[in-house]
C-alpha cells in the first residue's frame, strides 16, 4: 500500500537525478539499491519539504551530507528521521501568524479598573474568536471566571514584553 502523498513528475525527476548523481560521486552509495534509496528520498521529501533542485545542484561536501544523512537516518519502520537530522536542504517551514488580543477581565463593572491594557500575541490558528481562553504566546492566558481574550480589529501593537520576545525568537509574522 502506497501512502505517500502525490509526488509531482517535476520532483520525482528531480529525486532520480540526485539518486544518479549519489550512485555516481559517492562510492558506497554505487552499492545501495536504486529503487530503495530512491524511497527513502521520496518519504523524506514528504516528512521534510527538500529543495531538490539546489540538492542536486550542491557542492560535493553538502550534497554528501544530505545524501549519506538521510540514508543513515531515515527510519523505514517509522518513516521519521533518526537522531533528530535535518537536511541541509530542508525548506525553512513558513512562519507562523499571530494576532494581537487583550484579556477582557469579568466586565463586571464595564471597564478594566483602569490599569492599563497589556496587548498579548495569540497564534492566529487557535484563536476562536470573543472570549477565547487559549494561552497567548508568553503562555498566559485569561482567569477562570473571565471573559477571555478579544482581537481588538486594527490595533496590532504587542506591548507584552514575553511575547515580543517569542516573536522575535520564532520569526512569528502579524496576520494580515
Amino acid at each position: 500500500m502506497n501512502d505517500l502523498p502525490q509526488t509531482t513528475s517535476a520532483d520525482f525527476k528531480l529525486i532520480l537525478a540526485i539518486v544518479t548523481r549519489a550512485r555516481a560521486d559517492i562510492e558506497f552509495m554505487a552499492k545501495v539499491d536504486p529503487i530503495d534509496f530512491g524511497l527513502d528520498m521520496e518519504y523524506t521529501h514528504h516528512i521534510i519539504p527538500l529543495d531538490l533542485q539546489q540538492l542536486l545542484d550542491a557542492d560535493g561536501g553538502n550534497f554528501a551530507h544530505d545524501v549519506c544523512g538521510i540514508f543513515n537516518h531515515f527510519n523505514r519502520d517509522t518513516r521519521q528521521m533518526d537522531d533528530f537530522f535535518l537536511p541541509r536542504f530542508s525548506k525553512p517551514e513558513p512562519p507562523k501568524l499571530y494576532i494581537s488580543v487583550v484579556k477582557m477581565g469579568r466586565l463586571a463593572d464595564g471597564h478594566q479598573g483602569g490599569h492599563g491594557v497589556v496587548r498579548h500575541a495569540m497564534d492566529a490558528a487557535i484563536y476562536h474568536g470573543f472570549g477565547s481562553h487559549q494561552k497567548a504566546l508568553c503562555a498566559t492566558k485569561p482567569g477562570r471566571r473571565s471573559v477571555g481574550f478579544v482581537h481588538d480589529e486594527g490595533v496590532d501593537e504587542i506591548t507584552c514584553k514575553q511575547c515580543q520576545h517569542k516573536i522575535e525568537m520564532y520569526g512569528w509574522q502579524l496576520k494580515q
